[in-house]
């Protein structure tokens, strides 16, 4: 089994149309902005934002956003994720297994 390495991840980003690689780019901008607005990084004097529902706000922001990033990407490159419900071709796991299988 080889898992797929840095050259392999970066072949499949260049692969993507340019539209899906400005999608996830945008997402996970996002992503890390939220993260920076929470402020869950930082000790609580050097936050950016004090108040603590818009730190809330942005911290579920940053989860959804994570969320969503592994659905795209996952749903974008079945060769290193596998297809919906499977493990990759690269796996060595058998993959889910049936309710009841010894």
């Amino acid at each position: 089994m080889t898992i797929p390495g840095p050259s392999d991840i970066e072949a499949a980003w260049r692969g993507f149309p340019a539209e899906t690689r400005d999608r996830i780019g945008i997402v996970a901008l996002d992503m890390v902005f939220q993260a920076f607005v929470s402020g869950d990084g930082y000790a609580p004097a050097d936050r950016p934002v004090q108040d603590e529902q818009l730190r809330y706000e942005a911290n579920e922001a940053c989860d959804r956003r994570l969320t969503q990033l592994h659905t795209e990407i996952e749903g974008a490159l079945p060769d290193l994720f596998g297809p919906d419900g499977e493990h990759p071709a690269w796996s060595d796991s058998p993959g889910p297994q049936p309710r009841g299988a010894p």
